[in-house]
C-alpha cells in the first residue's frame, strides 16, 4: 500500500492503526463515489466472530477513502453516526472529469 503524507498525518492525529485500515479494506463494504473507492465498515459487515470483541466492534463507522486510478490509500476517517449517509449522498462521478470528456467527445478529442 502507498503511504503518502496526508494519510500518515491522519492516521495519527485520528489514532488509526495500520491494521485497522487493512481490517477495513477486508470486510468493509466498497462504494464507488467522486472517482474514488470509499470501503466502509457498517454493523452488518463484521464477522460473527468479531462482534463480541470490543476492541474490533468499535471499529465500526470507520472509512477508508481509496484512489480509483493508482488505488493508493488517500485518507482514513472515523464517523459512525453520519459516515454512510455522507458516503451516499456524494456525486456517483467527479463532475470535472465527465464535462471535460464530454465536451472532448463534442470536438472528436476523447478517446
Amino acid at each position: 500500500m502507498n503511504y503518502n503524507k496526508h494519510l500518515s498525518d491522519r492516521m495519527q492525529q485520528r489514532a488509526i492503526k495500520q491494521s485497522t485500515i487493512d481490517y477495513v479494506l477486508h470486510f468493509g463494504t466498497e462504494f464507488h463515489k467522486t472517482g474514488a473507492l470509499f470501503y466502509y465498515l457498517r454493523d452488518c459487515d463484521l464477522p460473527l466472530g468479531d462482534r463480541n470483541r470490543p476492541q474490533l466492534a468499535r471499529l465500526v463507522g470507520t472509512t477508508v477513502v481509496v484512489s480509483a486510478v493508482d488505488y493508493s490509500v488517500i485518507t482514513v476517517y472515523k464517523d459512525r453516526q453520519n459516515g454512510l449517509k455522507d458516503i451516499k449522498r456524494k456525486v456517483k462521478y467527479n463532475i470535472e472529469e465527465t464535462e471535460s470528456y464530454n465536451l472532448g467527445k463534442e470536438y472528436g478529442w476523447a478517446v
